[in-house]
Order: C-alpha cells, then structure tokens, then sequence
C-alpha cells in the first residue's frame, strides 16, 4: 500500500483548522457591488501601512489592538478569495484591522461595531473577516469627502481612527502597522447607549392624555436619526433625530411624520434616577406633553 505524504497530510490539516475557524459574513444595509473574478488575479500595489498610535480594546475577556487603518478602494477577501468594491461611486472602503491579544477567537465575531463619521453618519461593517491567524478585519463603506472618523466598540469604547485621512488606495489589503501602542483618551461623544431599547407609557397635557412608545437605538450620536415614536390615539409617528445631550438629558427633533402630527414641537427625553424615562415635548400652540415611559425591551 502507498504511504501518504507527510508534508501534505499536516497541509491539509491546516487549511482544515483555518477554514473551520475563519468567517467571514455581511451585515448592515449599506451595499457592495457584486465580487469582481477576474479583479483578485490582476497585479495590484499593496497601499503603505498607515503609522499610528491605538489604545487596546477589553470587551469582557477579549482584548483587542488595532493595527492599521487605511481607505481602499477595493477589499480581497482572504476566506473566498474574491475582491468587493463599492457599489456608490461616492463611498469607498474604511479597512481597519486588528489583532487579537486575549480571549476566545469566534467571540470576535459577535462584536457589535460601528463607527460614526465628522457629519455625524453612523455606518455598521459591510464585511468582517475573522481569521485563524488570529486578526480581525472589518471593511466600513464610508463617504470619501469623510474626514474625522470614530469607531465604536461595546461598553462605549470609542476610538479616534487616525489615518484614515490618507488618500484611498486600490489593491490588496494594506499590511499591518507595527507601531509600540502609546495613546492619550479620546474625547468623549454623547451618544445613546443609556436610553437604548423600546419605552412606553401615558403622557398627558391637561386633562387629555395617550399612550406613547419610542424606541431608542444604540450607539447614536448628535445629528443622526437615533430612534421612532407612535401615538396610536391620534394617529401619529415619525422619527427622532438627536440634536443635543446635557447630562442625562436627550434634546431630540421630530421628523418624517405620519398621521395627524403637529410640526414644531421640542421634544426631550431624560432617563432618571428609577431607571425611567421622562419624555416632554413644548409646542407653542398646545403647550407642554410629558409622562414616565417604563423601559419594555432592549
């Protein structure tokens, strides 16, 4: 009988292990264009790492260091080997990758990340690659006039990505930067993460009152649309966008309405001490709304 190769058993047994234990999905709204097959083969020029400067990210007991961050303006996907460009000729590819320090490899993938652009943009991975090499890489269609980009990882961790400035590139995806890690805090972005979750409850003006429920998204900052309300009574509903945060206190503006709404209105939401939420809204024609909304999903 004929001996296996060796060499070629431990081979095949590798890319078993990296297969097995590498994924790579989509997520999130924001599209791609279809994977080119003839792109991945063509000669291209790697993109220069970008040298900077990034704290370490603990989420419970995965630890985290990004090592590059760069525009490109197409992604190679090293799992199925088929290159993505975006589908919008005005967004290109944020790549941030990052090594994976502590914890447990497929956890990674499980990580909720976003990151939120200069005009207040908020944008979800389009791919996120996690390999048995242990590094995670995530692929951000952003707008290519964005300058000043934040990522934020759970608990409220929010990096500043320097480097992403840099002039989009075309190819492969950039190598990794080797920079020792020395950082300073970033500055901290009021965002939605206290309030998040569906909130319901009576409001009343006077002798009238009805029943309210907003549903508040996580992670939004000032400027986005970060969450909707109904009042079934009237009919009415619309969206909220955040325009302000002073404390506790969530100033929001009504928009997209549908039903008999009332334009004009400044609404506020303010969590209190109970775990409740205290919603108002100010209309110089009917005067002041408010009511307690208990929190009755996440």
């Amino acid at each position: 009988m004929k001996k296996q190769n060796p060499v070629f058993g431990s081979s095949l047994l590798a890319l078993i292990l990296v297969l097995t234990l590498a994924c790579n999905f989509v997520a999130g709204t924001s599209p791609i264009s279809s994977p080119s097959p003839t792109a991945a083969n063509e000669a291209t020029v790697p993109p220069a790492p970008v040298q900077a400067d990034y704290p370490p990210i603990l989420v419970q007991d995965i630890q985290l260091q990004i090592t590059n961050v760069s525009k490109v303006d197409s992604y190679t996907s090293p799992i199925a080997k088929q290159t993505y460009t975006p589908a919008d000729p005005s967004t290109t590819f944020l790549f941030v990758q990052a090594d994976m320090l502590a914890g447990d490899l497929q956890a990674v993938s499980e990580l909720t990340v976003s990151v939120v652009d200069d005009s207040g943009n908020f944008v979800f991975p389009s791919i996120s690659t996690i390999l048995a090499t242990g590094k995670a890489e995530w692929i951000f269609p952003i707008k290519k006039i964005s300058k000043s980009l934040t990522m934020i990882f759970p608990e409220n961790q929010l990096i500043p990505l320097e480097g992403a400035d840099a002039p989009a590139n075309s190819g492969e995806n950039p190598p990794a930067s080797n920079v020792p890690p020395t950082w300073e805090p970033p500055k901290a972005i009021a965002n939605t993460n206290a309030i998040a979750g569906t909130w319901k409850g009576t409001a009343s003006n006077g002798s009238f009152s009805f029943e309210i429920t907003i549903t508040v998204n996580w992670g939004c900052v000032v400027g986005v649309v970060c969450a909707t309300f109904e009042i079934p009574s009237m009919p009415c509903s619309g969206t909220y966008k955040l325009t302000g945060v002073d404390g506790k206190i969530y100033r929001v503006e009504g928009g997209n309405f549908d039903g008999s709404c009332t334009e004009g209105a400044t609404d506020s939401l303010e969590l209190l001490p109970a775990g409740t939420l205290m919603y108002r809204s100010r209309h110089p024609s009917y005067g002041e709304s408010s009511g307690v909304l208990v929190k009755t999903g996440n």
